[in-house]
């Protein structure tokens, strides 16, 4: 499947836990997105230079390793 990237929702660290990103839908036709979650271990949740947890949150189903980076990929399908 070839495509591009049309938003990027969320670019940022975080702390461990449970978020929420609004897809605004305007500028978007009606189709197939897929969307990706990537969790890359760090400092998420600690000071700067802290080391993190390096887990993905509740829900992940990652191999649990600390240092271990996790990606998932779904389907939108979006009508207007």
């Amino acid at each position: 499947m070839l495509g591009r990237e049309v938003k990027v929702l969320v670019d940022e660290d975080a702390a461990a836990g449970v978020y929420r990103a609004r897809v605004g839908a305007d500028g978007l036709a009606s189709g197939v997105y897929l969307y990706r979650l990537n969790v890359r271990p760090g400092n998420a949740g600690g000071a700067p230079g802290s080391p993190g947890s390096g887990s993905a949150g509740s829900g992940s189903a990652g191999s649990g390793s600390v240092g271990s980076e996790y990606s998932l990929t779904k389907r939108l399908v979006l009508i207007k």
